[in-house]
């Protein structure tokens, strides 16, 4: 599954620059889905697309933002499931380079 969402994650930052903020603010929606399997898909899939986005095109996305949600995730109080957790700060982790 990682495999095919970091797939994805690169094109969609190669064909879409321009749409990488509208697919990283529709995938924090699905953070407060009541399915673990969304929240999960969710918090990699933004953690992908961040980690492929090119330094120039920062400003386009909301790294802050998404930062900032990707991280009240990894509270206990926040994410009931240790998995969607662990997706999260594996998600962070992608983004060492930036």
């Amino acid at each position: 599954m990682d495999e095919l969402t970091n797939h994805f994650a690169s094109t969609w930052v190669t064909f879409f620059p321009g749409r990488v903020n509208d697919v990283l603010v529709a995938s924090m929606g699905f953070f407060v889905s009541e399915k673990e399997p969304l929240r999960s898909a969710a918090v990699v899939l933004c953690g992908f697309i961040l980690k492929h986005l090119p330094p120039q095109d920062m400003g386009r996305a909301n790294v802050d933002q998404v930062l900032n949600a990707l991280m009240q995730m990894l509270s206990p109080a926040r994410e009931k499931s240790g998995a969607v957790r662990g997706k999260a700060a594996r998600a962070i982790g992608l983004m060492r380079e930036l």
